[in-house]
């Protein structure tokens, strides 16, 4: 770690007159320590589902990117080795103190720390599968058959020997961290208040579980329930998901943008025998059909349990599901631990309907949904956890810091914009601009679609202005001008708005700061000013509220907008073309633009039109 001036002077305290030194006495071991942990810095991977790499400095967020991203295959399952060459350009190697890995069972790292939460009484007993999870890292023989099976199944996880190579260099200074455990650390580090809190947290499945019930205190967290992953509300939501002909772990958001133009009746029924919640419980349950990893809810058994069901119905009918059992199930967390301020990660947080229902239940006093919830997020929570760790092992104290903007990925200076226009033979037909966000706003006002290409991208899966197509939003059609020329989205399927955080009183029902676009609002009076990007038949809305401190050029364009049309919002979404992922770089974003029909391109300082 680098020496602080104090430093220097404490180190120095022996050369100075006696009574100086008297004064620098009482302050020389606080001075110690505060410079001791200036600068712990550890690193988290994810190389499973949504691979991913995050950089955390004393209990801060400063740089986390997604695999996807670098390769263009969305959800991407493998080695994150560009994420961390990424990484490795923000901080040098040779700073970073220690390695959290996402999941307990990276066998890759034989011998390596496994960490779990602590844990009360009430939890039920461990299976013996997972306990002897456990020692899997420790044994020679078991090691040595994964590694062979997994070489032969030629799945991309055989990449694990490039991502042992990477971080050979930490052996005895990594922790291999329990799936919800590190989940449950996103939730409680970064939650906006400080105290006491329940943890939850609810996904499809990870070392063995599916959802977790912690308690928080000032420091700790301490598990007091979960489910077993055959017991898994998600893996049902999914299975529907199949069954429905979308994509499973990627099209679960369909279902849930569908759900509204059905009657959930029949099908919440029909499915609620699937899985259960028994009155006061905090763990799910479930028949035999979800055993063996869901294997008897597979395509032909629903087809057969809900023949004759209209597919909107179906979509209706799991979202009902899902938002009822959740909410009980919350609803039994708060009764039994008392606490109402409540923190979530997992990527069934990721419905945003459901997060809604959740917090306008009047069972919470607050509700904070870690923004990248899915399993991306997981490397930020196996940094936390190396961090933790090390603070441990090191006699160091632990620094909580709120979570605040979520630009931590790629960014490219002035030229490397110059140099992908000149590639594209764009250079001599753009404007450079000082003030460019005017621009925009006076293109976006004037019915205009523009492509938002500037500093560092956006972390999880919201594009939040800095890799954002911008449109108009008081117009519903266009919609259909958007998806004819670049999106192609599901017919049904809505777009969002970024909105002045100072004018969501004007647009939200019961408002509330939402600048991540994970929680969901009914709409006022006023929403034909949105109604291009909000639900067209609920007339909900999944808002980015942009707060100025953390995006002043984005809030620029916001403001010169609202100048020009009154509105305080317009639609927002992502920068890319249909099948392929958030834009990263210049070049992309200018091959994206050659490639759709965005009428404009506005990427760093400079402006090119069609």
């Amino acid at each position: 770690m680098q020496l602080d001036p104090r430093e220097v002077l404490a180190v120095n305290l022996h050369r100075f007159p006696s009574f100086l030194c008297v004064a620098f006495q009482k302050e020389l071991s606080t001075i110690k320590e505060e410079v001791r942990w200036k600068l712990v810095l550890t690193l988290g991977v994810n190389f499973g589902h949504d691979s991913s790499a995050a950089l955390i400095e004393d209990g801060h967020l400063i740089g986390a990117v997604e695999e996807e991203r670098f390769v263009d295959k969305k959800h991407y399952k493998g080695p994150p080795l560009n994420s961390l060459d990424f990484l490795f350009g923000i901080r040098d190697p040779s700073e970073i103190d220690m390695v959290g890995i996402n999941g307990l069972l990276s066998y890759a790292f034989k011998g390596e720390d496994r960490a779990y939460p602590t844990r009360e009484e009430a939890e039920p007993p461990i299976p013996l599968s997972w306990k002897l999870a456990r020692k899997w890292g420790d044994n020679d023989l078991v090691n040595a058959i994964l590694h062979i099976a997994v070489r032969s199944s030629g799945k991309t996880m055989s990449g694990v020997d490039k991502m042992e190579n990477a971080l050979n260099r930490w052996k005895g200074n990594m922790v291999l961290v329990e799936h919800h455990y590190s989940h449950a650390l996103t939730a409680f580090h970064f939650k906006p208040w400080r105290g006491e809190a329940l943890v939850l947290t609810l996904d499809l499945q990870g070392d063995g579980l599916c959802s977790s019930v912690n308690i928080a205190d000032e420091t700790q967290l301490t598990r007091i329930g979960s489910t077993w992953q055959e017991n898994s509300l998600g893996l049902l939501y999914t299975r529907v998901t199949k069954m429905l002909g979308l994509k499973p772990e990627e099209d679960e958001y369909k279902v849930m943008g569908l759900a509204p133009y059905g009657a959930s009746g029949d099908v919440e029924r029909l499915l609620s025998g699937l899985i259960k919640l028994d009155p006061g419980s905090i763990s799910f349950s479930s028949g035999p059909l979800m055993a063996n990893g869901g294997k008897g809810i597979h395509t032909p058994y629903l087809n057969h349990l809900l023949s004759g069901k209209r597919f909107d119905n179906i979509a209706a009918g799991v979202q009902g599901l899902l938002e009822k059992l959740a909410l009980e199930w919350v609803q039994n967390c708060v009764s039994k631990t008392g606490k109402r301020k409540v923190a979530v990660a997992g990527g069934v947080f990721l419905n945003v309907k459901m997060n809604k229902v959740i917090r306008e239940s009047g069972s919470v006093d607050e509700l904070f949904v870690f923004p990248v919830c899915g399993d991306d997020g997981g490397a930020v929570g196996a940094a936390l956890e190396a961090y933790r760790a090390y603070c441990r092992r090191n006699g160091g104290k632990v620094e909580f810091a709120p979570l605040t903007d979520l630009y931590k990925g790629t960014e490219y200076s002035e030229d490397q914009v110059k140099d992908a226009l000149a590639q594209a033979d764009l250079l001599k037909g753009s404007q450079r601009m000082d003030a460019i966000e005017g621009e925009v706003a006076e293109l976006v006002a004037g019915g205009k679609t523009v492509g938002r290409f500037t500093g560092r991208m956006e972390f999880g899966p919201r594009a939040l202005g800095n890799r954002s197509i911008l449109a108009r939003a008081d117009d519903h059609l266009m919609i259909k001008r958007l998806n004819e020329k670049v999106k192609q989205r599901t017919w049904w399927m809505p777009f969002a708005p970024s909105m002045m955080e100072r004018r969501m009183e004007d647009y939200l029902v019961k408002p509330a700061e939402s600048p991540y676009m994970v929680m969901s609002f009914d709409t006022t009076s006023r929403r034909k000013d949105l109604e291009a990007a909000i639900h067209p038949y609920d007339f909900t809305v999944r808002p980015q509220t942009v707060k100025p401190e953390w995006n002043p050029s984005y809030d620029r364009i916001l403001s010169e907008y609202e100048k020009k049309t009154g509105y305080g919002g317009f639609l927002n979404t992502s920068f890319n073309l249909h099948g392929h992922t958030l834009v990263m770089s210049p070049a992309q974003a200018v091959w994206t633009f050659q490639n759709s029909g965005l009428d404009a391109l506005a990427i760093g300082n400079y402006l090119i039109r069609k």
